[in-house]
C-alpha cells in the first residue's frame, strides 16, 4: 500500500497538482504546463499553441494506474522514456500498434519496453490499418491527429482533445476492448 501511495504521490507531483508551478522536466527537456479539463469536461489543444508532448505528458502523469494506447505509429524516443518511467512506477500500460506501420519502421523504441512490462499487441497487417490515435485512462481519453513520432510531436500542425466525460470514456473503453480482442500478441522477436 505504501508503494502505491508513493507512485500516486509522484504522479501528482509530476503533473503539477502538488506544486505551485508547472511540472518538472524529464529527460533533459523543458516543457510548459498545460490546462486540464475539469471533471466531465473537454479541452481541445492546437499544436501551434500547445506542444503535443506537453499535453500527452500531462495526461500520462495524471495519476491513473492503467493506460491503454491505440496508436498507428510510435517512433518518438522521448515518449518511450516517459512510458518507461511509468512502467517503473507500476502503471499498467496496454498498447496496440498497427503491425504494418511498426514493421516498416527502423526505429522501434517500444520494443525494449516489452521487457519492462508493456503489454503490447499488434493490429494485423493486411486487414485494415489501425489509424487510431488515443490514450485512455480510467477517467479520461486523449485523442487526436498526432502519431507518436518526432514529426507528430514537434513538426506537424496537430489537434488533440482531452475528454473527461464518463460516457465518452466508457465508449472508448469498449472500443479499446474490441481492438484488443482483434489484435495479436507480440512475437518473441519483439516485432509484428
Amino acid at each position: 500500500m505504501a508503494d502505491l501511495f508513493r507512485v500516486r504521490l509522484r504522479h501528482l507531483f509530476l503533473c503539477g497538482l502538488l506544486s505551485a508551478g508547472p511540472s518538472p522536466p524529464a529527460h533533459g527537456d523543458s516543457w510548459k504546463d498545460v490546462a486540464v479539463p475539469e471533471a466531465g469536461g473537454t479541452l481541445v489543444y492546437d499544436s501551434r499553441a500547445d506542444d503535443p508532448r506537453d499535453v500527452t505528458r500531462k495526461f500520462f502523469n495524471a495519476g491513473d494506474d492503467t493506460l491503454r494506447v491505440a496508436m498507428y505509429k510510435f517512433t518518438d524516443r522521448r515518449m518511450a522514456g516517459w512510458i518507461k518511467d511509468l512502467l517503473k512506477d507500476g502503471v499498467v500500460i496496454e498498447m496496440i500498434l498497427d503491425a504494418g506501420a511498426a514493421a516498416a519502421e527502423q526505429d522501434r523504441p517500444w520494443a525494449p519496453l516489452v521487457s519492462r512490462g508493456l503489454r503490447l499487441r499488434f493490429w494485423p497487417a493486411g486487414v485494415s490499418e489501425l489509424h487510431a490515435k488515443f490514450v485512455l485512462s480510467d477517467h479520461a481519453v486523449l485523442t487526436g491527429s498526432a502519431n507518436w513520432t518526432p514529426g507528430g510531436m514537434r513538426n506537424n500542425v496537430e489537434v488533440m482533445l482531452w475528454n473527461r466525460t464518463p460516457s465518452v470514456v466508457a465508449s472508448f473503453k469498449d472500443l479499446f476492448g474490441a481492438l484488443w480482442e482483434g489484435s495479436h500478441p507480440i512475437a518473441t522477436d519483439q516485432g509484428p
